[in-house]
């Protein structure tokens, strides 16, 4: 499956993500697998976030 294209067709952010599964209820590495403009300028510009309190 091409996740690129798939990400792309969705206007809000988004994006795909891969979770290693290591069994036992435990989770290995977090990954993301492609991600559309929105997703990638949020993450590239996160100066432009809001500050937490």
């Amino acid at each position: 499956m091409d996740f690129q294209k798939f990400v792309d067709g969705f206007h809000p952010m988004t994006c795909v993500m891969s979770v290693e599964n290591l069994g036992n209820g435990k989770w290995g590495k977090i990954r993301i697998v492609a991600g559309n403009k929105a997703y990638i300028d949020s993450i590239e510009n996160m100066s432009d976030m809001p500050k937490a309190f």
